[in-house]
């Protein structure tokens, strides 16, 4: 049976609001004096099935409602996994909006293009260290081809994507999140008619280039899941089981070693499409999919999990407005885990 689904909105405003915003200073690690923030940003995603341009932000620490950064140069999505330097948040392009661009974090307005991929595709894991971007997998518009491409740039400028390697196994969808040293691209779908999630978590090392290597597998196979990274875990939350089937479940593995990952707990529903991003202590997971009796709704909820335990996601706050598929970049993510 097709799904059908019930679409909720709400109109953000054009205005700009500005805020304060908690910064320090990195203590060890890639970022070596990079400066960092609390700040998560949330750029794009779909309300209904219309791509939005819209960036809002929250700080991680803390709970509450995202408040309106400025806007992307063009509305798209499923860029859910965006690299990070701590200054600068890069949010990817998809199969339509050919564009890489960036916002600078403890700055809000309006994203600034940065250049495009090396191979211009859609769906991709994305992660970094304090200096370089890494882009993973993904898919050709209207989802025709799966690609096993790994590309990445150097964060503090600007410019096309450059070859890193490829993927143990071609997909999209997979989600990424990373250590210091080490990016982690974990689930996605290899199968351009549906039905082909797969298990696989891959690493590479940031600063290297070349294939990556098989790291172990998620408790279960799916494709639509949220990732984050902080506290050296890599933590990931609900998607795509079958066509019909999606999940709850949350699971994590420690970036620096090898294995299969762990039950961490559940999600307060079955959601797919969600977005994940990390700070030092805590990981938030946004938007999605929530499905009850085959019918599917678009959340604007926010959720967290404190990193270091396991346990279920408690209530972070709302985004701006309900969407799916949003890209996500933290200032954390520079080389602080």
């Amino acid at each position: 049976m097709t799904p059908v689904y019930k679409f909720s909105t709400s109109k953000l405003s054009n205005k700009i609001s500005y805020g304060s915003m908690a910064a320090t200073t990195p203590s060890g690690g890639g970022g070596g004096g990079v400066t960092t923030s609390t700040r998560a940003a949330f750029g794009g995603g779909n309300t209904s099935h219309t791509a939005q341009n819209t960036i809002d932000y929250v700080e991680i620490p803390t709970t509450g409602n995202a408040t309106d950064f400025g806007d992307l140069t063009a509305a798209k999505n499923n860029n859910r996994s965006g690299p990070s330097s701590g200054t600068r948040g890069i949010f990817g392009s998809n199969e339509t909006a050919t564009k890489i661009e960036y916002i600078t974090l403890a700055s809000l307005g309006n994203a600034t293009s940065f250049g495009g991929y090396h191979t211009n595709m859609g769906s991709r894991s994305g992660y970094s260290d304090s200096t370089r971007g890494i882009f993973a997998g993904g898919e050709t518009n209207g989802g025709d081809i799966r690609y096993n491409n790994i590309e990445y740039i150097t964060i503090a400028t600007t410019g096309n994507g450059t070859d890193f390697g490829d993927l143990t196994q071609a997909r999209y969808e997979s989600q990424g999140c990373a250590n210091t040293t080490r990016g982690i691209s974990a689930g996605g779908n290899y199968n351009a008619t549906g039905g082909g999630a797969v298990n696989t978590i891959d690493y590479v090392t940031i600063q290297t280039t070349g294939n990556a290597t098989d790291f172990g597998d998620l408790t279960n196979a799916r494709d639509g899941t949220a990732a984050a990274g902080g506290g050296g875990r890599g933590i990931f939350a609900c998607g795509i089981l079958t066509s019909t089937n999606i999940t709850n479940t949350i699971d994590y593995i420690t970036i620096s070693t090898t294995g299969n990952a762990e039950d961490f707990g559940d999600f307060s529903s079955n959601r797919r499409y969600c977005s994940g991003v990390a700070g030092e202590t805590r990981a938030i997971f946004t938007g999605g999919l929530t499905t009850q009796g085959g019918t599917y709704t678009i959340s604007g909820t926010m959720e967290y999990v404190t990193i270091a335990t396991t346990g279920n996601s408690s209530t972070f706050g709302d985004l701006s407005q309900t969407r799916w598929v949003c890209g996500t970049v933290s200032g954390s993510h520079g080389g602080l885990v």
